[in-house]
């Protein structure tokens, strides 16, 4: 009881990140070398990207997952552990390392097909948005 005290006192990507502690620990390790860092809102010069970009919940760069708290506040908590799961995905999946001169864009949308596929099928709460490729009519 006292935990689980704890746990709702804790903000919303701790709890996140708490629990995918516990459901995967074998990406604890992966997920302690990253940074965690919060954003109020999603960086202009990502939002001018386009849509996709500024209504995003997060990214991931070579060292860090970034949040962006203004779009992610509304995810439920199994959402935001699958949405930070995602993040994570594309480091165990070496995107950073894979994606060389490819389009970033177009590389990005078919790992997200594949890092999506991967978590549904593992049991991880879609979260709204979430990329599959039945919505292009794959």
């Amino acid at each position: 009881m006292e935990e689980r005290r704890h746990i709702q006192h804790m903000s919303t990507l701790a709890r996140a990140k708490y629990r995918l502690y516990q459901r995967a620990p074998y990406w604890s390790h992966l997920l302690s070398t990253l940074a965690l860092i919060e954003h109020d809102k999603v960086p202009e010069e990502l939002a001018a990207k386009g849509p996709e970009y500024a209504l995003s919940y997060g990214a991931a760069t070579p060292t860090a997952i970034h949040v962006f708290e203004e779009n992610a506040k509304d995810l439920d908590d199994d959402q935001y552990v699958a949405f930070l799961a995602h993040e994570l995905m594309h480091h165990v999946t070496d995107f950073f390392g894979r994606v060389g001169g490819k389009d970033r864009h177009m590389f990005n949308l078919a790992q997200d097909f594949v890092i999506n596929q991967t978590l549904l099928a593992s049991g991880f709460k879609p979260f709204p948005g979430m990329s599959l490729p039945q919505q292009y009519g794959a």
